[in-house]
């Protein structure tokens, strides 16, 4: 369930991988399409290792600016069976597939804390692109969303 309300937060226990990991969190998931914008604190060039693996998954994948979309299964097999996302990795979960690429001034990897206030620009980008929810990991997590349901899980 999506709400005009902009949540976020940081969580110091989990990381995308444990944020993913659950019956409720793979339900919306999976049905998803995800950009994924960073991985090991580099975008683009980390990711165009991420090719030849998705690849030979047979998995499919678009380059959106200097980010990979793919499918909410591929994102969790790339968890699942590959461990790709080990930290300082952040990505963005669409109901459809994205076409604006994120800001490069968007940055939700947890070494950059949120502050009391959302980002303007990033509550605008979300809500113009049909974003459901983001995640940065790193030291913690960095989460936001429009989905309270995803809210309280990320938030205990």
């Amino acid at each position: 369930m999506m709400t005009d309300i902009f949540l976020y937060g940081w969580n110091p226990k989990l990381d995308i991988p444990s944020a993913i990991d659950g019956p409720e969190q793979r339900k919306q998931i999976a049905p998803s399409h995800v950009l994924v914008s960073m991985v090991d604190s580099t975008p683009a060039v980390d990711l165009s290792d991420l090719v030849p693996l998705l690849q030979s998954m047979g998995e499919n994948y678009d380059e959106l600016g200097s980010g990979l979309v793919i499918s909410g299964e591929a994102l969790l097999s790339l968890v699942d069976e590959h461990k790709v996302f080990d930290g300082f990795d952040e990505i963005w979960i669409f109901g459809e597939r994205p076409i604006q690429d994120k800001p490069d001034a968007i940055r939700l990897i947890s070494d950059r804390k949120l502050g009391p206030e959302p980002p303007g620009l990033l509550v605008d980008w979300m809500r113009n692109n049909g974003c459901i929810a983001g995640l940065g990991d790193g030291d913690g997590l960095n989460y936001a969303t429009f989905s309270p349901v995803l809210d309280e899980l990320w938030s205990e």
